[in-house]
């Protein structure tokens, strides 16, 4: 049973460090190659922004932890792959459903859009 970050608080950076760590980790076992060629570059790019955000908000922990994850991430890498290959195999490919095709940066950030409903459909 999952409780949605029930057990560490949303300020705690391990919080923060599986967060980002487990985000790559996904993209690596379910996305398309295709796909993977270009979100990956971007994901990797916008935590480092993220990490540049933590630091300048007085919270070195939290950009610390991005950086740990970022570590922890390249170290499973090969592991990442093998489940990768795995899954490919048992699922017949990388068809994922009712993923939001847009960038959630840009739709919150530059387009003030906070919340699930108020998300671009297209």
């Amino acid at each position: 049973y999952h409780v949605g970050g029930g057990t560490l608080s949303a300020s705690n950076p391990r919080k923060t460090h599986l967060n980002f760590r487990n985000g790559l980790s996904l993209l690596i076992k379910h996305m398309k190659p295709g796909e993977l060629m270009w979100k990956l570059p971007v994901r990797l790019s916008l935590d480092w922004f993220a990490a540049g955000l933590f630091l300048m908000s007085g919270k070195p922990a939290d950009a610390k932890a991005v950086l740990l994850a970022h570590l922890d991430f390249f170290k499973n890498l090969n592991s990442d792959f093998s489940k990768r290959n795995r899954l490919k195999k048992e699922m017949g490919g990388f068809e994922v459903h009712r993923v939001y095709k847009n960038l959630l940066p840009f739709q919150y950030f530059l387009l003030k859009r906070k919340t699930f409903g108020d998300l671009d459909a297209s």
